[in-house]
């Protein structure tokens, strides 16, 4: 049975030593929210979040501002491929303006490096045409709700659900200045954080298993 938003908060309510309604659930939704949308994806990289990030180039214009959080995506690393072909992704400007440096003027083609750097994707050559660009990337989870929750949200993946729940409890001890209980909780946190990292693991060596068969 899948886990739900107000499972998990009662987890935190627990670990918190917050049993007696004298925080609203609402409080509690919000910091199981952030955690899970905001902290989650920086937290770890779970192969159930891998993706790619798309999108077309433009005729002449060998310049892309992004902002990946906007976009739903938390990180963008390689590979990467412009209508199929790989590309060398660069996250160096030194090592990019080496081989590409700025002073020159390059005849457009399919390019064949990107740089990725202060929230931009900048192409060598420029594009001379319209190219369909494919990045590894990793997705941001999406809100368990707009503005209140219900308690019936229900998490993505039920493996997740103490890890995410002691991910919140820590940032409300935290804010509550309750650093003793604090420190107690982190080892069962990271504990749970663990197991989480250990499933992504086990996925990713069997995905590479069966592809090199």
């Amino acid at each position: 049975m899948a886990k739900t938003l107000s499972d998990v908060a009662a987890i935190v309510r627990k670990v918190t030593a917050r049993t007696d309604q004298s925080i609203g659930d609402q409080t509690i939704y919000g910091y199981i929210q952030d955690f899970y949308q905001l902290e989650m994806g920086q937290e770890i990289r779970l192969f159930d979040a891998h993706s790619w990030y798309e999108f077309a180039t433009v005729a002449s214009t060998d310049t892309y501002a992004i902002n990946p959080t906007a976009t739903g995506y938390s990180l963008l690393l390689e590979p990467a491929y412009i209508d199929g072909y790989r590309i060398d992704f660069h996250v160096d400007p030194a090592v990019f303006y080496s081989k590409w440096p700025d002073t020159q003027t390059y005849t457009e083609q399919r390019p064949t490096d990107v740089l990725y750097y202060n929230n931009e994707l900048i192409f060598r050559a420029p594009p001379d045409d319209v190219y369909d660009v494919k990045i590894d990337a990793y997705k941001i989870n999406t809100a368990l709700f707009a503005v209140t929750g219900t308690g019936s949200e229900e998490i993505a993946e039920d493996y997740w659900w103490r890890y995410i729940a002691y991910g919140a409890a820590l940032d409300m001890l935290a804010d509550g200045g309750e650093f003793d209980k604090y420190a107690q909780v982190a080892p069962i946190f990271e504990k749970y954080k663990s197991m989480v990292n250990a499933r992504t693991y086990s996925q990713i060596r069997e995905t590479k298993a069966i592809r090199n068969f």
